[in-house]
């Protein structure tokens, strides 16, 4: 894996987070003005960034998998996956419990042991 590749690589997996976030602040949006029409849906500004977000993210990921084997890219996306919790603990102050966190240092543990392989 070469040193771009590795760089998109994690972005792609602060991507998933960060894409989370923006769902999460769209769906605040959403309950604070009306909740969850159709018409609610198309006005939310948040909600439409967030589907922006993911589809640069979709077109990241895509270009990863030119270059490098699904197995091999797709440890990054459970990276991605682990911090999600933790962003939203931070972020919205969302409980964070001890098997959380156990589980997901067992997923980045997972991750180097992966990756090094």
């Amino acid at each position: 894996m070469g040193r771009i590749d590795l760089i998109l690589c994690v972005i792609f997996s602060l991507c998933l987070p960060a894409g989370q976030i923006l769902f999460k602040m769209a769906a605040r949006h959403g309950q604070a003005n009306g909740g969850f029409s159709i018409l609610d849906v198309v006005r939310n500004p948040l909600l439409i960034a967030a589907f922006a977000f993911y589809g640069a993210t979709a077109v990241l990921w895509y270009r990863i998998l030119t270059v490098l084997p699904l197995s091999r890219a797709y440890i990054f996306s459970l990276v991605g996956s682990a911090l999600v919790p933790a962003a939203g603990y931070v972020i919205f102050g969302e409980k964070m419990t001890l098997q959380y966190i156990i589980g997901a240092s067992f997923i980045i543990i997972g991750f180097f042991i992966a990756f090094r392989a």
